[in-house]
């Protein structure tokens, strides 16, 4: 079963660590200091939402944003920081929240039991499959009396519809599979659809489904008048089968995969009062240079897949990836940090509705024998491979390499005891460009942590540093938090440092971002002492570097900054240096996954009449200073899938985001999941001869090990 990351809140209570805008340069409130992981945001109201609460508060439940109004026994102290806010916390029976199924008169109802869909995240107070106690996440009508829907993990988390003849539909994880660690968020989804013949219900956690298919519909569960109340975290009004653990962000729709909402601009923000700008005329190479110059976007229809355009304000050539959104789906390449692009650009690997899958650059066709369904933190190995962890299934832990052109899927290192598990979203960062080292937080059976490297080609592991041994000796657990974890765990892109980004901002040790030595885990430096998002690069003179938001530069005190923070750091902590200031709302996602001295950055959205430069565009910042810009990205941003988390291949030809096309689907001004598909520039175009530059610093591979990367082939270099 694959758990794919998510977040991060882009990665541990979102790991994006974004910097979003609110009117006039005002922050949105950044996540939760020691959130969850990575998973991705929750989706939220649109066309077709019955219910929708936040969860965080009373009067979020007596007044829900959509829907009738609820009850709870919750007090204060219970609603804890969530996913989103605040969210409300079961930590056992008396605690309890009940909305009613529908009016008394029958004419608004919270629930449609012939189809429908809800939605949540949990950050459970113990391991799934640890023992059989019955956890009730959701009940629908009364437990002991059927008709009834109840969601609930026990020895696995299950999904089952009983009518009033103790007829039951059902589906469920596998026996004992192990979904989720104590304390950590994970998003939970179940749908269901009395008119499908067979599957006609599901279950998914984190964006992945995670039951067997084939369960077949037909059930009559009656009104939703005749069945009275919606459970939340317990079974029943006496409080039977607590959920014990945290939820948030709860939606139920009629329908799985909701209608699509009009097609409209998004309204969260009042028009500019600013005076008007006149858009760019098409540059003649494809990109803009100006890094003063504030553009409008272009109006562009949503385009056809697969057909090349143009963006008409950058002149940049663009094609779109899928339709999967059109179909009630989403499609994207995982995430910034990480590379969509096999090294030779001729696969594209894409997470989404379905689970993981590839496409072929060329003509975007689905590669479909891959069997994606175990794959945990996939990456690209080299051009025909894909390196990831195994299912988590059992107390096993392997290194899986799976072949894109035969399917097939061979283990290439085994870990040893106390290794049981990986800790998916702290481990999904990049492999070092010559793909021998790899880096992430494995959990023995008692769900403990160890931050380790692998050498793949060896075929041994590297530092080793179990997180209780850590403060047992160098670090000082966290006054409120305790042994906070690491957000995630990487290795920098040389291969000479492992690299790890705690969830605690600081100088002291286990906070900030640190390094350590790749071999033995010795303790190196501190390049950074915050948790923003960023990505690990290399530069033109060949050292590595972490690229950030800064939250401040000498320049302007009261804007952010691109900064660069060079690995493997100083103490306390290494100095920024400050490449450019950027306004709030423009600071979203880096990807230093291209080539060396240059970054791919996503700015922010506001609305349709920008205010400032960068706004809503896909840009290049080299570390020399300049800028290309390279395309509006158009997305709403309004969900975590439709981030359009921009990344930039290899050789620097490609570059992809996710977007909706301004549509908004399935999410609203609070960001949750979204539906979108992935955007491919091609930047070829610009083609010009590469400058002289050194190999990366790489070990002489067998025949079997990935090939070197080819640097600095098409970015547009002409154009700066």
């Amino acid at each position: 079963m694959q758990i794919t990351r998510s977040i991060q809140a882009d990665h541990t209570a979102q790991r994006t660590r974004l910097l979003v805008s609110l009117v006039f340069c005002v922050m949105v409130a950044l996540p939760a200091l020691f959130g969850s992981s990575s998973a991705p945001q929750a989706q939220s109201q649109t066309a077709g939402v019955l219910l929708q609460s936040s969860l965080d508060n009373a009067a979020a439940i007596t007044a829900p944003g959509v829907g009738i109004a609820g009850s709870t026994t919750l007090t204060a102290d219970d609603f804890v920081s969530g996913q989103q806010g605040n969210a409300a916390y079961f930590s056992d029976g008396s605690r309890r929240v009940i909305f009613p199924a529908a009016s008394g008169d029958g004419t608004t109802q919270n629930i449609d039991l012939d189809q429908g869909e809800i939605e949540f995240w949990y950050r459970p107070d113990t391991a799934a499959a640890t023992d059989d106690v019955r956890r009730t996440l959701i009940v629908v009508g009364n437990i002991y009396n059927p008709p009834n829907l109840v969601l609930e993990e026990s020895d696995r988390l299950a999904l089952t519809l009983t009518d009033a003849g103790f007829t039951s539909y059902g589906t469920a994880a596998d026996y004992r599979a192990p979904l989720w660690q104590a304390d950590e968020w994970v998003h939970i989804r179940a749908t269901w659809d009395r008119s499908q013949a067979g599957d006609a219900l599901a279950l998914y956690l984190n964006g992945t489904r995670v039951d067997e298919p084939g369960a077949g519909g037909g059930w009559n569960l009656g009104s939703a008048t005749a069945i009275g109340d919606i459970f939340v975290g317990t079974s029943n009004a006496t409080g039977d089968f607590s959920a014990a653990g945290v939820m948030d962000e709860l939606v139920i729709r009629d329908a799985p995969g909701s209608p699509t909402p009009p097609d409209t601009p998004p309204t969260a923000m009042a028009a500019p009062t600013a005076t008007p700008t006149t858009p760019a005329p098409p540059p003649t190479g494809g990109g803009i240079t100006d890094p003063d110059l504030i553009v409008t976007p272009a109006p562009l229809e949503l385009p056809a897949v697969g057909v090349p355009f143009t963006d008409p304000v950058f002149g940049t050539t663009l094609r779109r990836v899928s339709g999967s959104s059109d179909s009630g789906g989403f499609a994207s390449q995982e995430y910034s940090q990480l590379q969509a692009f096999s090294p030779d650009n001729t696969y594209l690997l894409l997470t989404g509705s379905e689970g993981y899958h590839v496409r072929r650059v060329a003509d975007l066709s689905l590669v479909a024998s891959l069997d994606t369904r175990g794959w945990n933190a996939a990456r690209w190995y080299d051009a025909n491979r894909i390196i990831h962890f195994d299912s988590n299934a059992d107390a096993t832990l392997r290194v899986q390499l799976t072949d894109v052109t035969t399917g097939a899927t061979a283990t290439s290192f085994t870990f040893p005891a106390p290794f049981a598990r990986i800790a998916t979203s702290q481990s999904a960062d990049e492999l070092s460009r010559d793909s021998r080292w790899l880096g992430g937080l494995g959990r023995d059976e008692n769900g403990s942590g160890i931050i380790f490297t692998l050498d793949t080609v060896a075929g041994t592991l590297g530092a080793q540093l179990p997180i209780a041994d850590l403060y047992a000796g160098p670090c000082e657990p966290d006054p409120t938090w305790g042994a906070v974890e690491p957000d995630w765990v990487g290795v920098s892109p040389l291969g000479n440092y492992l690299v790890v980004q705690w969830t605690r901002e600081g100088t002291t040790r286990c906070s900030g971002l640190e390094t350590f030595d790749i071999q033995t885990g010795a303790f190196v430096g501190r390049p950074y002492a915050g948790r923003q998002h960023g990505d690990l690069g290399v530069d033109t003179d060949g050292s590595e570097f972490f690229m950030t938001f800064e939250l401040s530069s000498p320049q302007d005190p009261n804007r952010p900054a691109l900064g660069l923070r060079r690995l493997p750091g100083d103490l306390p902590v290494s100095e920024p240096e400050y490449l450019r200031v950027l306004d709030w709302g423009n600071t979203e996602h880096i990807s230093c996954q291209g080539p060396r001295g240059v970054c791919l950055i996503t700015a922010g959205r506001i609305d349709d009449d920008p205010r400032t430069p960068f706004e809503g565009e896909v840009f290049l910042q080299y570390t020399d200073g300049g800028v290309v810009r390279l395309a509006h990205h158009r997305s709403s941003s309004c969900g975590y899938w439709v981030q359009p988390r921009a990344s930039i291949a290899e050789d620097g030809r490609y570059a992809i985001f996710a977007s909706d096309w301004g549509r908004q689907l399935d999410c609203d001004s609070n960001g949750f999941l979204g539906r979108g598909d992935p955007y491919i520039i091609d930047l070829a175009s610009s083609q010009t001869d590469p400058p002289d530059d050194p190999p990366d610093n790489q070990p002489d591979n067998p025949p079997d090990n990935p090939p070197a990367a080819v640097e600095n082939v098409y970015l547009p270099l002409l154009l700066r």
